[in-house]
């Protein structure tokens, strides 16, 4: 299993755990709002748990380009790259 989808498995389990629903890790395009109906409190956890689990900084600007499983995977990898 390479970084990516230890990361997309990781990333799937805790955002499940907010959502309180299953999260497929090999749907990383799935929309986060559309497809698994998080509300705007879920996001906000989302991200927040990316931050502080992974350093990550979301700006206000930010947070409407966080929709898909994708989109906090790769957030976390460039944090990471650049660490």
């Amino acid at each position: 299993m390479n970084n990516t989808t230890s990361l997309a498995h990781e990333v799937s389990r805790w955002i499940g755990d907010i959502l309180h629903k299953p999260i497929d890790s090999t749907k990383l395009d799935a929309d986060l709002v559309n497809d698994y109906h998080a509300d705007s409190m879920d996001m906000v956890d989302i991200v927040d748990t990316m931050e502080r689990k992974y350093g990550v900084i979301v700006t206000n600007d930010e947070v409407s380009s966080v929709r898909t499983i994708e989109d906090v995977v790769s957030r976390i990898q460039r944090r990471r790259e650049k660490a």
